[in-house]
């Protein structure tokens, strides 16, 4: 039978891991110093070589002939671990044996000394999988390990992983690899493999993987079994994708709003090889990286067209970014709804009938432009001098009164007013910040305030929460409820005009609404 790929060249110690170097140097290290911890954890995304350098170290520690802190890969123990028969390293997967009870029989093995390697090493794969007994009855033997355990977990979600266990593990991320890492590890296996890669059709199988290696070599392995010269026609038709160039007239039918063509580029697609969820994820890519490129001017290292800066930068400029994330979220939820649908492709119709509504992606951009229009409007209207009218006095007891000259005459200072101040800051903080540098008096029943901050005047004159509060605060103080009044009268005198309403109508153009006043 035929070994895969990824299994047949899956390295066999530190120095064959590329673009791990931050790691494989650590580990190294540890194991030439023979100061090995008790616990790992190997944290990323998959395909970045968490199970491999598991596998690696765990030969490492109990290798006959370690070469520089690396197996020799030829003693009888690392052949043992490589094949899988060696049962003093267990592999657990934790997706599958994530019960408590699989972890308590972990502990009643992990008691006895390990029967042919110096340490019995157990490798837990998606240890975010366990449950919670699990994780405690893990805990358990992790505080108090034995010397000859070694605890190895790989996760793809270390935020799952309960803070008690990672604060006893030594914790490594993994990162992805770059697309240049992966295309000269597929250029590596492609000489040894006897067929041909050419360097663009490395760098897309790269892009298409996402960082990932071990997907990057599975799909050059399902290329290679189509045609043994490997180009980039071949990897896009292996993947299911549609041509650049198709991508790219998609995006440019829907810039220009040209839903009929775009529906036909879709049906052209269908026709070949393209598979409908594969299109709208390139789609998606696509936008992506125009709204990358707008905000930032960069292209993500990842990205799978391969389309130079200019182009998407020629074509960045055809859309507003508020046009980008709404064409995004259609396009999301398209992606999403194909999950289980059994017509794929009415989903991505769907989201473009959509976008051909009148409710369409630039809809959020019109009601920005007119309402950026309108502020400019009362923008002017104030520039013009335009004073807003109070409301008349009511019976409201928290109504400003009016304060004749007698009444200013008898006043005599508040001095309890920075008591009534320190009430407000915790009541009414605006109020008590348009309050600053303010003086009070008082006149048998009327609170009468001297303050020139035109923000007080509006609160005082409009808003009657701050009134009440105000009311509230100087009642809490002296016990005693007062009605409020201006120390001077021209602070509240308002200039009489036409009704604010009809002049501000007067001025817009209603046309722009598509309205007619009569």
């Amino acid at each position: 039978m035929k070994q895969v790929l990824y299994r047949k060249y899956r390295p066999k110690t530190f120095t064959d891991v590329v673009g791990q170097e931050h790691i494989t140097s650590v580990l190294l290290n540890e194991i030439k110093e023979n100061k090995v911890a008790h616990a790992y954890l190997f944290t990323g995304s998959r395909g970045t070589g968490k199970t491999t350098c598991s596998k690696i170290l765990a030969k490492a520690v109990n290798c006959l002939n370690p070469v520089e802190g690396n197996p020799c890969g030829q003693c009888e123990i690392c052949r043992a671990i490589e094949d899988g028969s060696q049962f003093d390293v267990v592999e657990m997967d934790a997706a599958s044996n994530n019960s408590v009870e699989d972890v308590r029989l972990l502990r009643q093995e992990a008691v006895y000394a390990p029967s042919a390697c110096k340490y019995r090493v157990y490798i837990i794969d998606e240890a975010h999988m366990l449950s919670v007994s699990a994780f405690n009855a893990l805990l358990k033997i992790m505080e108090e390990p034995p010397e000859h355990v070694i605890f190895i977990m790989a996760t793809t979600e270390a935020h799952k992983i309960p803070a008690t266990i990672l604060s006893r593990c030594q914790t490594f991320e993994f990162k992805r690899f770059t697309p240049e890492n992966i295309a000269d590890r597929l250029s590596y296996i492609a000489e040894k493999e006897n067929f041909l890669l050419n360097r663009k059709a490395a760098l897309l199988i790269a892009r298409l993987a996402k960082g990932g290696m071990r997907d990057a070599v599975s799909l050059l392995d399902v290329c290679s079994s189509k045609n043994s010269n490997i180009t980039e026609e071949i990897v896009s038709s292996t993947a299911g994708l549609a041509q650049n160039e198709s991508i790219c007239t998609m995006a440019e039918h829907l810039a220009q709003k040209d839903f009929p063509s775009l529906l036909s580029d879709l049906d052209r697609a269908y026709s070949g090889t393209s598979d409908p969820q594969r299109i709208c994820q390139q789609l998606i890519e696509h936008f992506r990286q125009l709204m990358l490129f707008k905000a930032s001017g960069k292209q993500d290292d990842f990205f799978v067209s391969g389309f130079s800066a200019e182009k998407i930068k020629e074509q960045s400029e055809k859309f507003s970014m508020n046009s980008v994330l709404n064409i995004l979220k259609e396009l999301q939820t398209a992606l999403s709804s194909m999950t289980g649908s059994p017509n794929k492709g009415l989903c991505l119709e769907m989201a473009v009938i959509k976008l051909s509504t009148a409710t369409s992606f630039e809809s959020n951009e019109i009601l920005q432009k007119r309402i950026e229009s309108l502020e400019k409007k009362v923008e002017q209207l104030l520039t013009d001098g335009i004073a807003i009218v109070p409301k008349k006095e009511t019976k409201d007891t928290t109504t400003v009164v009016k304060v004749d000259e007698k009444i200013k005459k008898d006043a005599v200072p508040l001095k309890q007013w920075q008591e009534i101040m320190a009430v407000l800051e915790k009541t009414n903080p605006p109020l008590h910040g348009s309050l600053d540098g303010s003086k009070a008096y008082t006149c048998g029943n009327i609170l009468l305030i001297e303050c020139k901050n035109d923000l007080f005047l509006t609160l005082v004159r409009k808003n009657e929460i701050s009134r009440k509060t105000l009311r509230e605060a100087a009642e809490q103080v002296t016990g005693k409820n007062y009605k409020l009044g201006p120390f001077n009268n021209d602070d509240y005198n308002i200039t009489e005009k036409t009704d604010p309403l009809d002049d501000f109508i007067n001025k817009l153009d209603p046309s722009m609404y598509g309205l007619e006043l009569n």
